[in-house]
């Protein structure tokens, strides 16, 4: 069972996503052809609806990668001002896809539940 708090359900489309999760690199050059081919290979098709459970809580992106919910520790490194880390307002906990055929999908919706004891 999950932990008390609050627990969201958003489904969008792969370009909403795109947009959530990657705008610190959109205007970024990046420093490899790796890590460009990597990021590109990221990107969600918008022919699938993608469902996103996370919480509102802190999550940093650093190169593109994800570090949910970090120790404190590690919140303190990586929110200092000379890191290249992008700290987010929400920490994704599972991803799933949903494909849609042929249709193309389009818009997003965001769902609260709140976990009680």
């Amino acid at each position: 069972m999950p932990p008390p708090g609050l627990l969201c359900f958003t489904v969008a489309d792969g370009n909403v996503n795109n947009l959530s999760e990657y705008r610190q690199i959109v205007g970024e050059m990046p420093r490899s052809a790796e890590r460009l081919v990597a990021n590109v290979n990221k990107l969600r098709a918008n022919t699938k609806a993608y469902v996103r459970v996370w919480r509102p809580e802190p999550d940093f992106q650093l190169a593109g990668e994800d570090f949910p919910d970090p120790p404190p520790s590690l919140a303190l490194i990586l929110g200092a001002a000379d890191t290249a880390a992008v700290q987010g307002r929400n920490s994704k906990i599972e991803e799933l896809e949903i494909s849609a055929g042929d249709a193309v999908i389009s818009g997003g919706k965001t769902v609260q539940v709140e976990i009680k004891e």
